[in-house]
């Protein structure tokens, strides 16, 4: 299989910096540096949360293409069952499995079938099993990925039954290549996923080497094409034999319909997954069997790759189940057999994955340990992701793999700017700093006292007006004053020069474009043209020149909400 892509990447024209995904990856592997997004090697699930959160399209995922598809002879899909409720109620699984023959594939197969065979195997698997309980499924990658990372003693828990997806290439490979004359390698297999877990799990495979899969698409970029040939041939083949028992398994999200273990948990959500996972390590959850766990709170229906909604698709896929009706199970000695010739056995053994590089040994790893510690009871435990970072926690861990500085912290540097500061003991409450800013262009000193005195052009305004801003660095709820609505966005220039001042930088908050401003002694000042946001950077080497002491708790740039 040709080298591809990473599953998911930033695409660093869009990414701005704001931090966003950094506070939503599960397991803390994202990290800002240097204004853009970039993930630690290794702890990466590729669950896709980050997606999701990214307001801007900087994180994206990266699937197959048509030159993968070019490299065979005979190219298969096989779309997820998540697909079969993307087009509405009045749309056959059939004829989506026709379309595709439009879209460059020879054909497409149906894996329902294949699913409940799996969750057959399942079931017989736990029969013979003599624990530990409860055993936990591998359908979801990216709950096996955690696994790794973060709860790596329920390893053994891990049922090594293949998913679906896995299996279905060796059920089907064989018998058509007899049926096309070509040899199996000449057999393209390509996955139409939901998800960038399953995506990533074909380019990393878990427990096997290398994946049955020799590529995969999204659900959401052929949605287009294969609706514009249900459209162009809509009365085309409907009469597909699907699993009745297979699809229950993507409503329910797991094997359990289809096993006769009852004693079975489903779990779904990062928050409770987690949750559980938790209480298998400290041992309270042994009365269970089997616990079937999805990172998406909906299963695969609320996959990152996906066009229909999670509520709408579940709603169409039900009402076709009840328009195919029933249909008869899989015989229990066509599972006996297949589970004699290991066809959904995992090739090699799960292993933990270390979440940072290892120390040399356990001394060395408890000092490490307590330099992690004591660099994080120094940090203020804001865990807001100024530095880049997702928590002080996660930045103290980056400071002993020298890869950050405290430093980086924008509030350890206001303390330590505090410290260095002379200051008299009548002002020992100082707890602020006032940014002494002055235009780049004209270097007129624009600081009166507490307060930035700038040209705003509000939306609808043919001039300029003389505005104040609060220069008070971390003041939460500095505003503009003057006209405009809270939300609305200024163009903020010098009143005497009266050249803009916008940078191209965009507020790590709102999104809203920044101002620049030099700092008096060196350094940048940069703030949020939003009324009402209060967004405020600092860089350089910032000196007590450029940032002076405020003296009492409060500022009349407060009082006033300026």
């Amino acid at each position: 299989m040709a080298e591809r892509e990473p599953a998911i990447s930033a695409d660093h024209s869009l990414c701005i910096g704001c931090s966003a995904c950094t506070r939503v990856c599960p397991t803390r592997a994202l990290r800002v540096r240097d204004k853009i997004v970039q993930a630690k090697q290794g702890r990466c699930l590729k669950c896709g949360a980050c997606i999701f959160a990214c307001k801007h399209g900087a994180m994206r995922a990266h699937t197959s293409s048509s030159a993968d598809l070019e490299r065979f002879k005979i190219r298969v899909a096989l779309p997820s069952l998540v697909l079969y409720g993307q087009f509405g109620e009045d749309v056959r699984p059939g004829q989506i499995l026709r379309a595709f023959r439009s879209l460059g594939f020879d054909l497409a197969c149906d894996i329902s079938w294949v699913c409940e065979m799996v969750a057959a195997a399942s079931d017989a698997y736990l029969t013979d099993c003599r624990g530990p309980w409860p055993q936990i499924s591998m359908t979801c990658p990216a709950v096996v990925r955690l696994i790794q990372l973060k709860y790596p003693d329920l390893i053994p828990h891990l049922v090594p039954i293949d998913p679906p997806c896995e299996v279905a290439p060796r059920v089907h490979r064989g018998r058509l290549a007899a049926e096309y004359g070509v040899k199996p390698s000449e057999i393209g297999m390509f996955y139409i996923s939901p998800c960038t877990a399953l995506v990533d799990a074909i380019e990393r495979p878990l427990g096997r080497r290398p994946s049955s899969l020799d590529g995969a698409f999204s659900i959401s970029e052929l949605y287009g094409p294969l609706l514009r040939a249900l459209r162009n041939s809509p009365d085309g083949d409907s009469d597909e034999q699907v699993s009745i028992r297979g699809l229950r398994w993507v409503m329910a999200s797991g094997e359990i319909p289809g096993m006769r273990n009852v004693n079975s948990i489903s779990v779904k959500g990062l928050q409770d997954v987690t949750y559980v996972l938790d209480r298998i390590e400290a041992g309270r959850c042994s009365g269970a069997d089997f616990i079937n766990a999805y990172i998406c709170s909906d299963g695969c229906f609320s996959g990152q790759l996906t066009i229909a909604g999670r509520y709408s698709a579940q709603r169409y896929l039900h009402n076709i189940m009840r328009q195919i009706g029933d249909s008869p199970p899989v015989k229990e000695e066509r599972i006996r057999s297949l589970l004699q010739t290991h066809i959904f056995d995992f090739d090699d053994a799960i292993i933990p994955l270390p979440a940072s590089p290892p120390a040399g040994d356990l001394r060395q790893a408890a000092a490490r340990q307590r330099q992690k510690r004591e660099l994080w009871s120094q940090l203020p435990k804001r865990d807001c992701a100024a530095c880049g970072a997702p928590d002080c926690d996660s930045l103290a861990g980056d400071v002993v793999e020298g890869e950050a500085e405290l430093t980086d912290c924008p509030f350890f540097r206001l303390e330590q700017l505090s410290r260095d500061v002379p200051f008299s003991k009548t002002a020992a409450c100082v707890t602020r700093f006032a940014a002494r800013a002055c235009c780049p262009h004209c270097n007129t000193m624009l600081t009166q006292g507490p307060y930035l005195e700038i040209a705003a052009l509000t939306p609808g305004s043919e001039r300029p007006v003389r505005a104040r801003l609060s220069a008070v660095v971390g003041e939460i709820g500095a505003k503009l004053s003057g006209e405009g609505p809270e939300g609305t966005t200024m163009q903020i220039g010098c009143p005497e020069c009266g050249t803009s001042l916008e940078s191209t930088e965009r507020c790590s908050l709102c999104g809203a474009p920044l101002a620049r401003l030099n700092l008096r002694g060196g350094g940048t000042y940069q703030l949020c043209s939003r009324r009402g946001c209060g967004g405020q950077t600092i860089s350089g080497p910032c000196t007590s020149e450029g940032l002076v002491p405020l003296a009492g708790r409060t500022s009349d740039s407060s009082q006033e909400g300026s």
